[in-house]
């Protein structure tokens, strides 16, 4: 196996371990969301220029509060996933941001992009939207003229 084949070997281990670490976070937040009667919580974010950031979250219903704690997963890029006791909120920002890994790895990066979480507490789903920018040319050439 070549280095090209190693290194996308270990992408791919590592992209199968964000999942799972994604999937049992979300599982976890929800457990807590519907303690608290929260219905649905919006989540936006923006990121260019190599930075990206959380911007807001809109919680309805419940006390419209996150409070508690909740163990989340990570998955770093080498040896297992690893649990990790946080505030509710931060659970939330960190569930995003993996999210944000691991469907747009980059999006914080060049034009970068901006979008929306929709947490949909009933329904136990994360809905993101993604609005990916980049920059476009278009070249065109004209002679006129004789030759």
């Amino acid at each position: 196996m070549n280095d090209y084949e190693q290194f996308l070997a270990r992408w791919n281990e590592r992209n199968e371990r964000l999942r799972k670490a994604n999937e049992a976070s979300r599982q976890a937040i929800f457990d807590a969301l519907i303690k608290l009667g929260i219905e649905r919580i919006e989540v936006s974010f923006d990121g260019y220029g190599d930075s990206g950031q959380i911007e807001d979250f809109v919680i309805t219903g419940g006390s419209q509060e996150f409070s508690g704690e909740v163990t989340v997963m990570s998955a770093p890029w080498t040896g297992p996933n690893e649990p990790r006791q946080c505030p509710l909120d931060d659970a939330v920002e960190c569930l995003c941001y993996a999210l944000l890994e691991q469907e747009h790895a980059g999006w914080e990066d060049n034009d970068g992009a901006h979008g929306t979480f929709v947490f949909d507490v009933a329904a136990r789903t994360v809905t993101l939207e993604c609005h990916v920018r980049y920059t476009a040319c278009e070249t065109s050439e004209h002679t006129f003229g004789e030759a």
